[in-house]
């Protein structure tokens, strides 16, 4: 993620102007379609590389935590964990909601720490709701990006831009609310050689363009402008239409939040002309929405979608289809690239499964249920998941193909246009069979189909099943055998629960069940012994190591036992492969995470960042850098593979680090020219993610909870599943939240203790749980006594015999805590 580092955060915030998107389908309004930095109660101050968790009262980051943020406590590692605690309080004031992309990895951070000072839990779970609500999902089910301001897809990632290529246009009268230097061009158009049929010019003001509109059916022409159609999937068009001087009797109006609005116009469209083809012609007309109010429209016309948009393209004009006279400023009108990202609705969908599953409100769920089904349909269709078993993405410039190549002569080709990034490693071309993205939909549909059989046997949540109904109104039919369900891979059943949106949850399961076993043979290197970033349409695969592609793999459960095996024997250093540029002991040479690749890349970028030679091994993230997040992936994948012992070892390593970053001030005082390295973020290039945009290091404590307790949330209880390292007695962990209870939770060798209280402030909580919860515990004989008091008793209503499910129903009410015995030979 690193152009945009380097080019954009300058920024003093995040702040986005609103796409001109009618009709949100799912109960969003098109004036919900912006972003601001209000709507999510945080800054990035770039200069300063601080960050702040916005409230009546903010908490400075480089305070000492407070004593009601939660503690990590090992007896004889007491440092070790103090340490532990300084690097999560660092990082969590900056895991309030954020783009999109960060909707799978920061929920867990931020939201079940209770921490209670201020309010500042409850203000973190308002923000995510408030966030992930208003996520804007366009009417094909796309999920927005959420990004900053600038002038490339509206949904999508703020770069590439139409002036980083070489065939694309763009007229800009004003850079009004437009985004900063770098990422827009420096100077204003001017008008001349425009033409406007039927209207008058009006000047320019801080606005844009003025234009009188005098007549009906009126005409704007650019000057002639040769483009290349590859380079121009979309057409925007930034303006604002004033109110009509007078309408027929005929014409319809259109609601705003201001009331009945008459508006300019009626059916606007596109049309151009080829060098073959110099008439302007119905069969080449593109038409598009017409602004529903009086605000400032951002306008996407998906050109790409005309079967006639296609070769070199010598200009266009704009009909404006009005029927009467009128006005409207013109602030911009240019090409974009297509740079949505192919992974957005798998965040969306896993962010709000873990906000409900951490806090138990039902009312977020009834309002985005619909919403996540939509978003998972989506990538089922517009990215051929249910027909290919994997993400196939065929938008425009995602094709997988780099935006470099090198002639026989070894001169570079720059391709402008092709290699847009689909993810985080937003400058390397993941893209058309896409590895990374099918592992986050696999993910992500083990996550729904896990909700999904949550609604069915929760009736009296009151979860809609479809628009307008809710369960049980239709009953479900009886599911095929497993051997007929497969059929169903290539066509997901209409009505697979009575309903038009609802999703079948063993439907779901055996669809990933399919997506792993095909994308295992797919994306498998049995050279290298690891998976490699996609296939692209030249059916060229890309392999250069990406670690962080294969720790998720593990840790999604994507990858199978042998394949899993196979990586950490690489990353552990057992095995070397033949070509990498790291390898053994270097792949860890920046200590608090490997490389993000193992293997020099000179060759497959983006085509804007087409001088990788420039920047020496390991100065650039994405080839050779690291960024200290996602070593969480790396211990989790440790722990599941190797052992808590492995794990350990190398969380060890990590703290020793921070301790001398620690030592030393702070991350930039640490690679001041001191230490080997440097920093990336906050406005300044590098190779190492640690601080400032790099929000997701606040996943490394999740380790102690998610890993080490084996602590997960679920709908009506969680799991619970230690792996304790040898040297450890036990590990506590206080100040967790979990719905509307506060817990601590003590592991040892075959014995948990929680101990709870609940919170009756919570406005999504009701008190005082009367219901059971469900607790998975590891398999094996147990047996539960109350903790009251500090007296220890035989829980009459203990633990119910395991469920179908394996989960047992722990009832204990009016008890302050259980411990659970393990009665069965054995030790964690």
């Amino acid at each position: 993620m690193n152009l945009f580092h380097q080019l954009c955060l300058r920024l003093r915030n995040f702040s986005r102007p609103r796409p001109h998107l009618r009709n949100f389908h799912l109960g969003l309004r098109a004036s919900d379609s912006g972003f601001r930095a209000s709507d999510f109660g945080f800054r990035i101050l770039a200069q300063s590389s601080i960050f702040y968790l916005l409230s009546s009262n903010s908490i400075l980051l480089f305070a000492s935590p407070p004593e009601d943020f939660p503690h990590f406590l090992v007896p004889g590692h007491e440092q070790e964990m103090a340490t532990l605690r300084d690097l999560f309080w660092l990082h969590y004031p900056g895991s309030t909601p954020q783009a999109t992309l960060w909707d799978e990895w920061l929920p867990d951070a931020a939201l079940w720490p209770a921490l209670d000072s201020d309010g500042h839990c409850e203000a973190m779970r308002s923000r995510w709701k408030h966030a992930l609500t208003a996520r804007v999902i366009d009417p094909e089910g796309y999920v927005a990006t959420h990004q900053h301001a600038s002038i490339a897809h509206q949904l999508g990632w703020p770069f590439p831009f139409w002036n980083q290529g070489r065939h694309g246009f763009g007229w800009h009268f004003s850079f009004k609310n437009t985004a900063i230097p770098g990422f827009r061009p420096n100077d204003l158009a001017s008008t001349n050689g425009w033409l406007i049929s039927g209207g008058r010019d009006g000047g320019m003001n801080e606005d844009g363009w003025q234009l009188e509109i005098t007549n009906s059916s009126a005409l704007i022409t650019p000057p002639a402008w040769k483009c290349d159609s590859f380079e121009v999937p979309f057409i925007q068009i930034r303006w604002k239409v004033g109110q009509a001087s007078r309408l027929p009797p005929s014409s319809g109006t259109l609601n705003s939040a201001a009331g009945e609005t008459p508006a300019l116009l009626c059916q606007p469209f596109v049309e151009w002309t080829t060098p073959s083809q110099t008439n302007f012609n119905y069969s080449r007309r593109m038409y598009f929405d017409a602004p529903s109010s009086s605000e400032f429209s951002y306008t996407m016309v998906p050109m790409y979608r005309h079967p006639q948009w296609t070769g070199e393209v010598a200009q266009i004009r704009i009909a404006l289809g009005n029927p009467s006279p009128g006005n409207l400023i013109l602030r911009a009108l240019f090409s974009q690239y297509d740079t949505r990202h192919n992974i957005n609705n798998q965040n969306f969908i896993r962010g709000c499964s873990k906000y409900f599953r951490w806090t138990g409100d039902l009312d977020f769920l009834r309002a985005n249920i619909q919403r996540m089904r939509a978003a998972l349909r989506y990538l089922m269709t517009e990215q051929h998941a249910l027909e290919r078993k994997v993400i196939y993405t065929t938008w425009v410039g995602h094709d997988g193909r780099s935006g470099i190549r090198r002639k026989s002569s070894g001169a570079k080709e720059i391709i402008t246009g092709q290699g847009i990034g689909n993810n985080y490693w937003d400058i390397l071309p993941f893209g058309n069979l896409d590895c990374y993205a099918t592992i986050q939909y696999y993910d992500a549909l083990r996550t729904m189909a896990a909700l999904e059989r949550d609604i069915e046997q929760h009736p009296e949540w009151g979860i809609p099943d479809a628009l307008g109904a809710r369960w049980p109104a239709v009953p479900r039919p009886s599911l095929p055998a497993r051997a007929d369900r497969s059929k169903l891979a290539g066509k997901m059943p209409a009505l697979p629960g009575g309903s038009a949106l609802s999703l079948d949850p063993s439907t779901l399961e055996a669809h990933a069940a399919d997506v792993k076993a095909e994308a295992n043979k797919l994306f498998w290197n049995a050279t290298s012994g690891r998976f490699v970033a996609c296939v692209d349409a030249d059916g060229q695969s890309h392999d250069y190591g990406f670690t962080f592609l294969n720790f998720e793999a593990i840790y999604y459960e994507f990858a199978t036992a042998v394949h899993a095996r196979s990586i950490m024997a690489w990353l552990n250093g057992d095995r070397r492969v033949e070509g990498d540029t790291a390898q053994g002991g270097d792949i860890y040479r920046w200590r608090f995470a490997p490389r993000a690749t193992t293997k020099r890349n000179l060759d497959w970028y983006f085509w804007a960042w087409n001088n990788p030679e420039g920047i020496p091994w390991g100065g650039q993230v994405q080839d050779g850098g690291a960024v200290l997040g996602f070593s969480y992936h790396d211990i989790m994948a440790r722990l599941r593979t190797l052992g808590p012992d492995n794990a350990w070892h190398r969380l060890q390593e990590i703290i020793r680090w921070f301790d001398e970053v620690q030592a030393a001030g702070d991350y930039r005082k640490y690679y001041n020219g001191t230490h080997e390295g440097s920093l990336q973020g906050a406005g300044t290039p590098g190779g190492l993610g640690l601080d400032a945009e790099f929000l997701e290091s606040a996943l490394v404590p999740q380790v102690m909870l998610n890993g080490f307790v084996g602590f997960a949330p679920l709908s009506d209880g969680f799991k619970l599943d230690p792996h304790l390292p040898s040297d450890w007695p036990e590990l506590t962990i206080d100040r967790i939240r979990y719905h509307d209870l506060l817990l601590t939770i003590r592991a040892a060798p075959n014995q948990i203790e929680i101990r709870k209280t609940c919170v009756t402030k919570s406005p999504v909580g009701e008190g005082s749980r009367s219901e059971p919860l469900c607790i998975h515990l590891p398999e094996g004989e147990w047996k539960a006594e109350s903790l009251s008091e500090g007296n220890l008793a035989r829980m009459d209503r203990g633990l119910a015999a395991r469920r179908q499910d394996g989960a047992f129903e722990l009832n204990w009410a009016g008890v302050d805590g259980v411990r659970l015995i393990r009665t069965a030979i054995g030790k964690f």
